[in-house]
């Protein structure tokens, strides 16, 4: 039997080397270039131990394995890999459907008598000369409006448009373009001129409604597409137009878009180029006065079929039958908002997926299984045509149930919780290993990056991106990426926690304490600091204390069975953070510490004077906290709720966190310039922030709590890291 991986290498051979050489396509001879990059260090500027995470020696046997040939079961004969070339998508012939209905429409108009015409020129010159019809009059030029949605997933549809515009621009069918974006990201719709933010206030009125297109390019995934007013102004267009939408989607995959809320039904039209209420139903479902107050619309598929049933219709040619939607444009039927349900489980995702999508969408998912989900990494694979005709797989699996959307930051985008391991596991490790080192080069040149993909997990924290949140994001991806399939060293993954986000902060006065508060918060004063710091966005997490367990031999603190990775760490106590802080400074350079309560305060306040940074509405806290109220009785993921005015998120609630301090009753006698107060004669610490298990009360800004060090770990306490900046 051949293996799983051979199948594999067959599969996937000509993908890969498309990308690693996109402007050549390699062949079978070729073989000993093939092995000379497998068996080449990933990035020059990587030591020799950076790149040993997998064997060399297996690198190149399954390189050759992959390029070369294998044994058919029983037989010695040798089979070599076919490799085929890619191909441009196809495209609809715009241009050509255009000019046919011109020369069609000019051709069976072209001797038409203008009767009126010849009688007013005899009438004048007492001469018989015949006067024809201009063929305009009967729509050989067309007035072209054309809407492109703006929803962020039509990026994936880029080249399609541009293709329209191009074909529309170029055509002598077309005397006049206008281009128009709707924006359909929120609930309402909003139209704007070309791509400025000139809003469109009114239909777009055609002077002459016979001679008029009006084109909607959508993948009708926006929000928007769900709300009856974006079919009420449609309607309104269609009085003075015949309008038409574009689905971008491939036709099967329509009614898992919000053309599933119109009623499908074909239409023929009773009018040469008339306008949308010209459109007659196959079947009388609808009375006359029914449809009117309901948007008919043609919905064409992006392909030459569609185009030409349209071109057909508008000329008249037969009784013309066409795909059309009626949508409800009444208020009183309001679409309801859908949304993807996050209860359900990520195998049940992948299984369900994998159930129903195409071929080429259950490979693109593959691959994505060993990608950073970068929009310049989908965007090469698009525009490099390097998955063959497979934009429709794009789609598929862009909107597949597969990708968190909410957790996209900027063009870096995520599978939902666990997705990416039950792809990974479905492929089997060794096949993924393979994937992620030859895609390794491909994925550099679509995000434009110098460095190897790998580099990104030695992150030097003096280094000039570390600062760079793609990098960070795409460095936490490939960290699961590789911790799922083995590719990693312990170093790799401290380096990682090294480079935790922080916010810099440029201190200056602020009044600390509370009078409204207990005696221990009072008295109100101001702190000056004197230096500023750098503190950590959230609590340390179980996935970043556990490698520091791993890498010393410490236990690992117990997770109460609520779950680890980026649940806040709990049961560590002050001398446990100590230990922590003194193993992260060692790794990085830098100098980590817990913050002084002054620090604490200060950050969480955010400049605020209330009792909570966000103000004084205690109904507002579940919004920004894990409390008592609702936590579940136990910690939540850190980054969840709401974060501060500077950015920082569960300064109130999920855990209480360690300061420096020791404990002092009140503040009287405390430093009036944010450094730590110590005091040798006790071993109570100060703790901040409230925890899930606080009231409202216990999580203000000001309120303060305290324990002492000896051995103590409990569940409601964590820590957050902080750095002097120089």
């Amino acid at each position: 039997m051949k293996s799983h991986l051979d199948a594999i290498a067959l599969l996937e051979l000509d993908f890969v080397y498309g990308l690693l050489q996109p402007k050549k396509i390699p062949t079978p001879s070729q073989e000993s270039d093939i092995v000379a990059f497998a068996s080449a260090p990933l990035s020059t500027a990587t030591s020799q131990e950076s790149y040993n995470y997998v064997s060399h020696k297996i690198v190149i046997e399954k390189a050759q394995k992959a390029i070369g040939s294998f044994e058919d079961e029983g037989s010695t004969k040798r089979v070599s890999i076919p490799l085929k070339e890619n191909r441009p998508q196809e495209m609809p012939d715009i241009l050509r459907q255009f000019e046919s209905y011109r020369v069609k429409l000019e051709r069976e108009h072209e001797n038409h008598l203008n009767e009126s015409k010849t009688a007013d020129i005899y009438t004048m010159t007492d001469l018989l000369t015949p006067y024809f019809l201009d063929t305009q009059e009967y729509g050989a030029r067309f007035h072209i409006h054309l809407l492109e949605d703006s929803n962020s997933s039509m990026f994936l549809w880029a080249e399609h448009v541009a293709h329209f515009l191009k074909s529309i621009q170029r055509s002598k069918a077309i005397v006049s373009f206008s281009y128009y974006q709707i924006d359909t990201t929120e609930g309402t719709s909003q139209v704007y001129l070309g791509h400025t933010k000139q809003k469109v206030k009114r239909p777009l009125y055609a002077s002459s409604p016979q001679n008029t297109l009006t084109f909607v390019l959508s993948d009708h995934i926006g929000l928007a597409w769900q709300n009856p007013t974006i079919y009420k102004s449609l309607k309104a267009w269609s009085e003075h137009s015949f309008v038409a939408m574009v689905s971008m989607l491939p036709e099967y995959m329509w009614s898992r878009s919000s053309l599933r809320k119109g009623f499908s039904m074909y239409t023929h039209s009773a009018l040469h180029m008339g306008t949308n209420d010209s459109l007659k139903p196959e079947y009388d479902f609808f009375d006359t006065q029914n449809l009117k107050e309901h948007l008919t619309i043609p919905v064409l598929a992006y392909d030459d079929s569609s185009f030409a049933h349209l071109g057909r219709l508008l000329t008249k040619e037969k009784k013309q039958w066409i795909h059309t939607y009626i949508f409800t444009t009444s208020d009183e039927t309001q679409h309801k908002k859908t949304k993807e349900s996050k209860d359900r489980e990520p195998k049940e995702r992948v299984e369900s997926y994998l159930a129903t999508a195409t071929s080429n969408a259950r490979r693109l998912a593959i691959y994505a299984s060993v990608l950073p989900l970068h929009y310049d990494v989908l965007r090469q694979l698009i525009s490099k045509k390097e998955l063959g005709d497979t934009l429709d797989a794009f789609a598929e699996f862009y909107f597949g149930g597969l990708l968190d959307k909410e957790k996209s930051e900027g063009k870096v985008y995520d599978f939902y919780a666990g997705v990416r391991r039950e792809l990974l596991h479905y492929i089997g490790m060794d096949e993924a290993k393979e994937i992620f080192v030859l895609l390794d080069g491909a994925i550099r040149q679509a995000l434009d990056i110098n460095y190897s993909l790998i580099d990104l997990l030695y992150l030097n924290p003096k280094s000039t991106y570390l600062g760079d949140e793609k990098d960070h994001k795409l460095a936490e991806m490939l960290l699961e990426i590789l911790s799922e399939i083995g590719l990693f060293y312990t170093t790799a993954k401290e380096n990682l926690a090294v480079s935790k986000d922080t916010i810099h902060l440029n201190t200056n006065s602020f009044q600390m304490g509370s009078e409204d508060g207990r005696d221990n918060e009072k008295p109100v004063h101001t702190v000056t600091f004197e230096h500023d710091f750098a503190i950590a966005k959230y609590p340390v997490t179980f996935a970043e204390y556990d490698l520091y367990c791993e890498d010393t031999g410490a236990k690992k603190p117990d997770d109460e069975g609520w779950g680890r990775v980026d649940r806040p760490v709990i049961n560590v106590s002050w001398d446990d953070a100590q230990k922590y802080c003194k193993w992260l400074s060692q790794k990085s350079g830098q100098d980590y510490r817990l913050p002084s309560e002054a620090e604490w305060e200060y950050a969480c306040r955010a400049d605020t004077t209330t009792k909570w940074s966000f103000g004084d509405d205690v109904e507002k806290l579940k919004d920004y906290a894990w409390y008592t109220k609702n936590s579940e009785s136990k910690t939540q993921e850190v980054g969840k709720k709401k974060e501060n005015p500077w950015g920082l998120y569960d300064m109130h609630g999920n855990v209480w966190e360690w300061c420096q301090d020791s404990w002092v009753d009140n503040y009287i006698n405390t430093p009036r310039d944010g450094t730590v107060h110590e005091d040798e004669s006790t071993s109570s610490k100060v703790l901040r922030g409230g925890s899930w298990l606080s009231y409202g009360n216990g999580s203000r800004s000001a309120y303060r709590f305290s324990r002492y060090v000896d051995s103590l770990r409990i569940n409601i306490v964590g820590f957050r890291l902080l750095r002097t900046l120089p």
